[in-house]
């Protein structure tokens, strides 16, 4: 007889897990040149950023060598008085630079100082800034959402660079932007106290800010651009957990994925208005445009795991859960994504299981207060499994029932 398999698959249980702490600011910063036009142009960033590969490079949390692209833009007063970016003639335009590297996996690199150089008009580059011009410094990271060569385009309708970007999963998009406010808590106390205002009163807050970022920032001040990158998608970790003890090491979790919006324009650089008040952009403010204004879902390429994750030994007293191999990361913004597994059992016949749809819900966040998902957040997901269930049907035999005797005689009346 041909055996079936039944199978449940309890809720979807999430915790958040916030990956938003400030990073710490590096301070070991270099002496520029004294000469008005020769001063590196060293920018120094960080990241509250181990590779987790699938098809691309993945979710980041240190730095190993990716390809980073910056903008420098020049910094003006309006005819109001209002800062500007100088969109017309950009310093630095899509400059590709390669972060730090990691080569010891027990030592990851998190800050570090690179020279961003920019493309001479008749070739060639250099790592200089000019005269006394005051810029803003941007930066980003597509992995392969945008394409190998990403080619941002200027909305000059709201001084804004955009880049369209198309996900599956595995790419972490992040946007850097070199604060000036930063500075002035990081550094202001330390410039006020430099031997050049031992016998005089030291610059105010908005002279420090008024002179960032330039070569006379770091002749005078040693102060150079420190960009951080933020995180602009929400990530997914999947975990495994046994609901009952016959499903130790049998049940297996073979797949998963995420329905999720998979394209948008990213905001890398530029200026927003608020309260009628323009303004250089915060990071909080480089925001990903989801393209899907009729609210339709496009379903991310699974992410599938490479080796079948079996469920742990169970204890309903302290419940042990295994990681899968991987993050998801998707779109933020949504408050239910529909979530789809692939199970399998040791001993049963392929297919073993059909898929299992099931949602995760942000109204039923356990230990949280979010209501939708957010950018560069970590959500870890407990999927909590049963083992498959054979088909037993009981059979038996009534008694048979005395309904009397008959006599067939021809000869009676």
């Amino acid at each position: 007889m041909k055996k079936l398999f039944l199978f449940a698959v309890a809720a979807v249980a999430l915790t958040a897990a916030c990956s938003k702490q400030a990073p710490d600011v590096a301070s070991n910063v270099s002496r520029g040149s004294d000469f008005e036009l020769e001063p590196l142009v060293p920018v120094q960033f960080a990241s509250n950023l181990a590779h987790v590969a699938t098809k691309s490079i993945g979710a980041l949390d240190y730095w190993s060598a990716e390809d980073l692209y910056f903008y420098g833009i020049e910094r003006f007063k309006d005819q109001s008085g209002r800062d500007s970016l100088d969109l017309d003639n950009l310093f630095i335009a899509n400059v590709k630079e390669t972060a730090p590297n990691t080569t010891d996996p027990l030592h990851p690199v998190t800050v570090g100082t690179i020279t961003l150089n920019r493309a001479l008009p008749g070739g060639g580059s250099e790592p200089y800034y000019y005269g006394n011009g005051n810029y803003e410094f941007f930066g980003y990271f597509v992995d392969d959402a945008a394409g190998t060569d990403p080619t941002p385009t200027i909305d000059f309708s709201d001084s804004t660079i955009i880049l369209p970007v198309k996900i599956d999963g595995t790419q972490d998009l992040m946007v850097g932007y070199a604060d000036r406010d930063s500075v002035i808590k990081y550094e202001y106390a330390r410039i006020s106290e430099l031997p050049m205002y031992t016998d005089t009163e030291g610059p105010s807050e908005d002279a420090v800010k008024s002179r960032l970022f330039s070569a006379y920032a770091i002749r005078k001040w040693t102060v150079q651009p420190k960009m951080y990158f933020h995180h602009k998608l929400t990530r997914f970790d999947f975990y495994v957990q046994s609901g009952e003890s016959d499903a130790a090491g049998v049940i297996k979790v073979a797949g998963i994925s995420v329905n999720s919006n998979t394209e948008a324009d990213m905001v890398v650089a530029g200026q927003h208005i608020y309260d009628g008040l323009r303004n250089i952009a915060a990071p909080e403010d480089l925001v990903l445009n989801v393209k899907a204004p009729d609210g339709s879902l496009t379903p991310l390429v699974p992410l599938t795991v490479d080796n079948e994750i079996p469920a742990p030994a169970y204890d309903a007293a302290n419940p042990v859960r295994t990681k899968i191999d991987g993050s998801l990361l998707v779109m933020p913004g949504q408050s239910i994504y529909d979530l789809t597994l692939s199970l399998h059992q040791d001993g049963a016949q392929e297919p073993s299981s059909r898929p299992e749809k099931t949602q995760i819900n942000f109204a039923k966040l356990l230990g949280g207060t979010h209501t939708q998902a957010m950018p560069g957040y970590k959500y870890n997901i407990t999927i909590v499994v049963y083992k498959f269930r054979e088909v037993e049907i009981t059979v038996s035999i009534d008694e048979w029932k005395e309904g009397g005797d008959i006599v067939l005689d021809p000869d009676a009346e």
